[in-house]
């Protein structure tokens, strides 16, 4: 008798092979249960590979943040994945070398290429995590660059705007004294000025590479 939280996928084709007359002795049955248990997670262990695979072929900007929580969810499944995945590989291995009487050298070499199996998932599962981990990085830093551009945007923006804001509440002042104030070419002339203002902190920008001109 076992108990477990949730049921093995594998115990059902066991008992069909069971019922079908495969399965005569002990080695037989834990030799069907590494061989159906590996088989099913085996694509498992893939998908999470090539799913990583396209995600590193379609970084870009534009899907900088859902593209992290599928990394992220790829990661978590990697390592859970490995915490199943090496004991099994690690008891495989030590059941192999068993000498028992229900043990034949069938069943011996069932056992070490299901533990093989293990071995290279567990590879694959490592291989993903740390791939998983390098892709979130660079997704975050792409995310960190792009934050910093609409930043540095925005701050030359208020630049451009705070002398032209200064010179217009200067000049709206209601008071005697505002040079060329009756004349019917002054709105032209400080709209004018105001642009040559802005031209002139926008060249700058450029020449200190705040901006880059095309």
């Amino acid at each position: 008798m076992s108990f477990a939280y949730r049921p093995p996928t594998a115990l059902s084709k066991v008992i069909d092979r069971f019922l079908g007359g495969a399965i005569n002795d002990p080695g037989d049955l834990i030799t069907a249960f590494a061989a159906e248990m590996s088989a099913e997670l085996d694509p498992e262990v893939a998908a999470l590979g090539d799913a990583l695979d396209l995600i590193e072929t379609r970084i870009d900007e534009e899907t900088a943040r859902s593209t992290r929580r599928k990394v992220s969810r790829i990661r978590a499944d990697s390592i859970g994945f490995r915490r199943f995945v090496a004991p099994q590989r690690e008891a495989l291995d030590r059941l192999a070398a068993l000498r028992c009487a229900w043990l034949d050298e069938e069943d011996q070499n069932h056992l070490r290429e299901a533990a093989d199996r293990y071995a290279r998932m567990t590879e694959e599962l490592e291989a993903v995590r740390e791939r998983a981990a390098i892709v979130h990085d660079e997704l975050t830093d792409l995310r960190g660059e792009q934050m910093e551009g609409r930043a540095l945007l925005l701050s030359i923006v208020a630049l451009i705007f705070l002398p032209l804001t200064f010179i217009t509440g200067l000049l709206g002042m209601n008071v005697e004294g505002i040079p060329y104030a009756k004349e019917p070419w002054a709105f032209w002339g400080v709209t004018g000025f105001c642009i040559l203002v802005a031209l002139c902190v926008l060249g700058w920008f450029v020449r200190a590479q705040w901006i880059k001109g095309r």
